[in-house]
């Protein structure tokens, strides 16, 4: 499938994997050559592609996931979270103290520095770029 487990150890509860399309500025070819509509819409997006501090990826979460709370290295990041598959109840993320439900469709922005956890409750996988 390609996809791989999360590699930081963030996860407490379950599994995490991530299908990594960019990293720090270059595109995983093989990746691409199969998610070619994401990567075409991508491509067209230096500002995010070609940043250096930075990644792209899917992100498959099993139901009962528990993300850890953490940090990114520095607030030079902006994180974007589209959902693209996300169960309708038991689905949520807490940055900076404030919790939020998660959507299909719908993209969840923050920087990179205050605390985020991530929950995943219901018994469907969640899928979000």
């Amino acid at each position: 499938s390609g996809f791989a487990l999360e590699g930081a150890g963030l996860h407490a509860q379950r599994s995490w994997h991530e299908y990594s399309l960019w990293a720090f500025g270059r595109q995983d070819k093989k990746h691409c050559s199969r998610t070619p509509f994401t990567c075409g819409l991508l491509d067209d997006m230096p500002e995010a592609t070609r940043t250096t501090v930075g990644d792209i990826k899917f992100s498959l979460m099993q139901p009962g996931t528990i993300v850890r709370p953490h940090t990114g290295p520095s607030n030079q990041r902006i994180r974007v979270h589209l959902g693209l598959s996300i169960p309708q109840h038991g689905c949520d993320i807490t940055v900076a103290g404030e919790t939020r439900g998660w959507a299909e469709g719908e993209l969840l922005i923050f920087d990179g520095k205050p605390f985020a956890r991530f929950r995943l409750l219901s018994g469907t996988p969640a899928l979000s770029v």
